[in-house]
């Protein structure tokens, strides 16, 4: 079973609102407004998320590592670098001609 939203009781399990978003897209296939994928690799998925406290990464592991749900600031993961920050750059690239 893949990881589930808790709209319900989001305070009880650390994660928000968006991240509930990230996770009903990733379940159901169907893109939200609030969210868009980025990479996907062994450990788990990356989506470029915005809510009212603004833009951010989140990063949703697969099952069997283990990880928790993370959400980051955009400005760590271009400097951690790796195929994420890879897809994150792309995407700010197709914003300008």
């Amino acid at each position: 079973m893949g990881p589930r939203a808790t709209i319900n009781v989001p305070e009880s399990t650390g994660r928000d609102g968006a991240m509930d978003h990230v996770v009903k897209r990733q379940n159901s296939g169907r893109a939200g407004a609030a969210c868009r994928h980025l990479f996907s690799g062994e450990k788990g998925s990356w989506y470029l998320a915005k809510d009212v406290t603004g833009v951010y990464i989140v990063f949703i592991p697969d099952l069997a590592t283990g990880r928790d749900v993370r959400r980051m600031n955009i400005e760590d993961v271009l400097v951690a670098g790796g195929p994420e920050r890879r897809e994150l750059l792309q995407l700010i690239g197709t914003l300008v001609d």
